[in-house]
């Protein structure tokens, strides 16, 4: 475990999740710590979180479709690979948060979900390259170099 950190966020609720995710994206080294319980022992802990994004302009069917306004976002478990949610804005996004739920609800880690055929040019397959994203492996995006 590091022993500096340049931002720490006390408690993990929405505000904290938010604040701790946006000072990653920043490039900053963020911990976010909360009370949990360990063996029936109060301790500190968290979650640590690896965050991939794909902008839908990047996408060819939302472009070929003038919709290329808007992103798909994946939320993934650092330690176990699960992924933990998926956020849509943007054409086609009750489709896209449906696949994604049911890579959820199936426990799929990103890995697997990563390695899942995407049909092209489709909306969906920006899940695919968010996933990947998440990862350091997209296809169409470069890829933020892991600190």
């Amino acid at each position: 475990m590091a022993s500096h950190y340049d931002v720490a966020v006390i408690g993990s609720g929405l505000g904290g999740y938010i604040s701790a995710i946006r000072s990653s994206q920043l490039g900053l080294k963020t911990a976010c710590i909360e009370k949990v319980s360990y063996k029936g022992n109060p301790a500190l802990g968290g979650t640590c979180l690896n965050v991939g994004s794909f902008p839908l302009k990047a996408n060819g069917r939302a472009l070929t479709s003038k919709q290329g306004s808007g992103f798909v976002k994946v939320v993934i478990n650092k330690q176990d690979d699960s992924i933990l949610g998926v956020h849509v804005l943007g054409p086609s996004a009750a489709d896209v948060v449906q696949q994604g739920l049911i890579a959820i609800d199936s426990n799929l880690s990103s890995k697997q979900q990563g390695s899942v055929m995407f049909s092209h040019p489709t909306v969906s397959e920006a899940l695919h390259e968010a996933v990947l994203s998440a990862r350091g492996n997209a296809i169409h995006l470069n890829n933020r170099k892991k600190k």
